[in-house]
C-alpha cells in the first residue's frame, strides 16, 4: 500500500492474536494493531517495533451498547 502500509486481514482463525506474531508483524519499526471479538469479549492489541505497547478489553456487550448509542 502507499506510504509503506501492509493491510493483513484473517478470518476464521486466531493466529493474528498470539502476541508472538503481532511482535514479528511490528518488526523494524513498524505498528500492528489486531483486533478480535469472541463471544463475550472485544480486544484490541497495538504493537510497535517488535514490542506489545497496550492492549484494551471491553465485555461484547458493553461495546454493543456503546456502538448503538
Amino acid at each position: 500500500m502507499p506510504g509503506g502500509w501492509t493491510l493483513t486481514i484473517e478470518f476464521e482463525s486466531w493466529i493474528g492474536v498470539d502476541d508472538n506474531v503481532l511482535r514479528t508483524l511490528a518488526a523494524d519499526g513498524r505498528t500492528a494493531i489486531n483486533a478480535y471479538r469472541d463471544p463475550d469479549t472485544d480486544t484490541a492489541t497495538i504493537a510497535h517495533d517488535s514490542a506489545i505497547l497496550g492492549w484494551l478489553e471491553c465485555p461484547a456487550a458493553t461495546s454493543a451498547a456503546l456502538l448503538a448509542a
